[in-house]
């Protein structure tokens, strides 16, 4: 193999491009910590971090004064 990258240094080469992407478009502490681990976010809402606010009322709504 003479210069071709291999998949895992492409994947390092993706990495450290979307950190330095997530770093200049200035995210909150959350999206750089997933950057930084690589993890990706799904398009749609239906993600936890999206309904994050519904939760506690979902879960126990005794004790968040809400009913489901």
């Amino acid at each position: 193999m003479t210069g071709e990258l291999s998949g895992a240094d492409l994947a390092r080469q993706a990495l450290v491009a979307a950190q330095e992407a997530a770093k200049k478009k200035g995210t909150g502490a959350i999206g750089r910590m997933m950057t930084e681990r690589g993890v990706v976010v799904p398009a749609a809402d239906g993600s936890i971090l999206a309904q994050w606010e519904a939760i506690p009322a979902a879960a126990a709504p005794a004790a968040t004064g809400t009913t489901a």
